[in-house]
């Protein structure tokens, strides 16, 4: 249930350190939750396309946060693109103990999805506990809202942590559709769970990405990775009858 609905505070608390990650263009942003739920900080430059709120749960006192990124608002700006991946992934600002180490996924969820997209989850990074891992065991830990105060990566299967430069990734791929809910509601509602494989071309549209972390001032970031929408073949052939007309020209 919500309890409260609020505009994420913008911050400039992220610590960001400089790596190589392949396949990722652009960065949306860095997150961290802050105090009192469902507060959070965001260091980035789509502030508009992000939203918070609570759900209870977590403790007797206090529930979830709930982020919602806009990823079709975003897509929206960036014209003749198609979104390929999304990556949420630790930067190395945050502490790294045996016990869940970096930032630690509890929830993610893709909402207007159409009907031919498939989505696909890897895990990659120093915690050796998910190196090991199925995708299906991998989407085990996220695909709801369960993780406890005391949890750890090894004996609960409630979230995924990072881990010093981990990321987890998840890959669309698919042709255009008609749009639908991959499950749960974009309104708010933490849904009944999971990655949803319905699909749209992916990234067009309204189309969100919900997701939680479980821990205080854990910093992660999340990537996109697009690649341009191929042009029709009509269009392909005009092109290249064009290009021939000037090399006779």
């Amino acid at each position: 249930m919500i309890r409260t609905h609020t505009v994420v505070v913008v911050a400039s608390a992220c610590v960001m350190t400089s790596t190589t990650l392949a396949d990722v263009q652009i960065d949306l942003g860095c997150f961290a939750n802050t105090n009192p739920v469902p507060n959070c900080s965001y260091e980035g430059n789509y502030q508009e396309y992000v939203t918070s709120w609570e759900v209870d749960g977590y403790t007797s006192s206090s529930g979830y946060t709930m982020i919602d990124l806009d990823l079709g608002g975003i897509m929206s700006t960036l014209s003749g693109q198609r979104l390929v991946s999304v990556s949420l992934i630790d930067h190395g600002s945050n502490n790294y103990g045996q016990s869940s180490p970096g930032a630690d996924i509890d929830y993610v969820e893709f909402m207007g999805l159409g009907d031919d997209v498939e989505v696909s989850l890897a895990y990659t990074g120093p915690t050796a506990q998910h190196s090991g891992e199925s995708e299906e065991q991998l989407l085990q830990r996220i695909q709801s809202l369960d993780a406890f105060y005391g949890a750890n990566q090894t004996d609960d299967e409630v979230y995924v942590s990072l881990g010093n430069l981990g990321a987890l990734t998840f890959m669309f791929n698919g042709t255009p559709g008609n749009g639908g809910d991959a499950g749960g509601d974009a309104g708010g509602d933490d849904g009944d769970g999971g990655i949803g494989s319905n699909g749209a071309l992916a990234g067009a549209g309204d189309f969100h990405m919900q997701f939680s972390e479980v821990g205080a001032f854990e910093h992660f970031s999340v990537y996109i990775e697009t690649t341009p929408i191929p042009a029709p073949a009509g269009l392909l052939a005009l092109t290249g009858l064009a290009l021939q007309r000037r090399r006779r020209a």
